[in-house]
């Protein structure tokens, strides 16, 4: 949604042309908000703090897990859990359906690794997650991970990173890893060293796999 993209980014630039901003750039206005009259319009007092602001989300039906979250500074409460999200989720109701899905079992011995990614819109909200099964098909172990904003390679490989980790503390040796990352594995599958954006995920990955066979 542009214009939602467009107001992100003027949010993480200090760009949105509330007062308090009005007024240091040497416009002689009053900082105080016109609507409580009592605190200076911020960006923070506009999305939190205002008397409208806290009526929007107690009407919102946010999740009960960012109700602790109003204590962090605003640019990280919006980048790491992405309050528009659920925005977007209220604006535009999607109809959901239940697909059965069927998965290979692994090799006898052998303990098999599925992982998944989930990437919505511009900027790219991510999620990532997996489970680890046995060869008979029987539940060992799932994760998941609320990645923010960041690059489809770079969902692919957070899945298959925490998926290795989680290979690691349970001392699982015999893995066979199925993901639906074909570029990430086409990066950790090439021999040579990055400084890059992704270096600390592709050591880990190696690193990993040196306990991993």
């Amino acid at each position: 949604m542009p214009k939602i993209q467009m107001f992100l980014w003027k949010c993480y630039h200090n760009s949105v042309p509330v007062k308090s901003i009005l007024a240091q750039r040497g416009i002689q206005i009053s900082p105080t908000c016109d609507i409580c009259h009592d605190q200076s319009e911020t960006i923070t007092h506009v999305l939190r703090e205002c008397k409208a602001a806290h009526a929007f989300w107690v009407e919102a039906n946010q999740p009960d897990e960012m109700i602790h979250t109003f204590g962090l500074e605003v640019m990280e409460w919006i980048k790491v859990h992405e309050f528009w999200f659920s925005v977007i989720d209220h604006v535009e109701p999607r109809s959901r359906s239940v697909v059965a899905v069927s998965l290979a079992k692994p090799p006898e011995s052998w303990v098999k690794l599925n992982t998944n990614c989930s990437v919505k819109g511009s900027p790219r909200i991510a999620r990532c997650g997996g489970l680890l099964r046995d060869y008979h098909g029987n539940w060992i172990s799932g994760f998941a991970r609320a990645i923010g904003i960041t690059l489809s390679l770079a969902v692919g490989l957070w899945a298959i990173r925490d998926g290795l980790a989680r290979c690691y503390h349970l001392s699982l040796q015999a893995v066979e890893v199925e993901v639906n990352a074909s570029v990430a594995i086409s990066l950790l599958s090439q021999d040579v060293h990055t400084n890059g954006e992704f270096s600390s995920l592709i050591d880990d990955y190696r690193n990993l796999m040196k306990n991993i066979h």
